[in-house]
């Protein structure tokens, strides 16, 4: 049978595809430690079938080319991104620092990037002044800010805990758009789709025991990706894996909006 190749960031939303890529007979997994601008480059060129990203990556990508679709929903509540700032040196958020200072960013059209812009947009401020520096991943967030590169960085905030319990880092602000966080983004391929359908029930199974026994995966989650299981729980609270995948674009009203805007820019 075809597998499906899918990739997404090494990340603990990702568990269900981590932990069982060496045993799974639908799909074949890819890391992109890139985050979505890297699973945007995988998908055009063919190297992946699926991509779990961002939704407002994803919408860039299918609003500009129609090979693509959003196929559904996979994590339901909204993403918190932290701004960090080198401890060292700690930079208030604010409106003068956003437009004179750099920003990190995995790549261009990644998360990181086009999170920074939100905030851009909620401010109403210029977008042309906003300076961003490509570290390519977190590891090289933490070497831009050790070499004074960067002076602020946007990540999902419970992933850079190690880095402000190590006291490298400082959490300076929050932000967090109105959408679901992740969605799924397939070629428009007949096989494709059905291999979709088919790894939603195995997918759906997964995404339930996730939501109604998080404590029992904790511990697990917590050694894999160096988090502490306590704060695991507190920050499943904040967070819904979708069990039905269903895409409703009533959800993604205000990302409509912004990506509108940035579209226009």
């Amino acid at each position: 049978m075809k597998k499906m190749t899918i990739t997404g960031v090494p990340e603990h939303f990702n568990y269900p595809f981590i932990i069982h890529q060496q045993s799974q007979e639908l799909f074949d997994w890819k890391v992109s430690e890139g985050g979505s601008g890297q699973m945007i480059e995988r998908l055009e060129s063919g190297e992946v079938d699926m991509a779990i990203m961002l939704s407002e990556a994803a919408y860039k990508l299918t609003s500009k080319n129609s090979s693509f679709f959003i196929a559904g929903t996979y994590i339901s509540t909204p993403l918190r991104w932290g701004v960090f700032s080198d401890s060292s040196n700690a930079i208030e958020f604010s409106d003068e620092n956003i437009l004179n200072k750099t920003f990190g960013i995995s790549r261009f059209n990644s998360g990181s990037h086009l999170m920074t812009l939100y905030e851009v947009y909620k401010r109403n401020l210029d977008p042309s002044k906003v300076s961003f520096k490509v570290v390519g991943s977190l590891q090289g967030a933490k070497e831009a800010f050790e070499k004074k590169e960067i002076d602020l960085f946007l990540w999902e905030e419970q992933m850079c805990r190690p880095y402000i319990i190590s006291g490298h880092w400082k959490q300076v602000g929050l932000v967090q758009g109105s959408w679901p966080a992740f969605v799924f983004v397939l070629k428009k391929e007949q096989a494709l789709i059905q291999l979709f359908e088919k790894l939603k029930d195995w997918l759906s199974f997964q995404t339930q025991s996730l939501n109604h026994q998080f404590e029992k995966y904790s511990p697990s989650i917590g050694d894999y990706f160096e988090l502490d299981p306590q704060e695991l729980l507190e920050w499943k609270d904040k967070v819904h894996w979708s069990e039905d995948f269903v895409f409703d674009q009533k959800a993604f009203k205000s990302l409509i909006e912004f990506m509108t805007w940035y579209l226009k820019e």
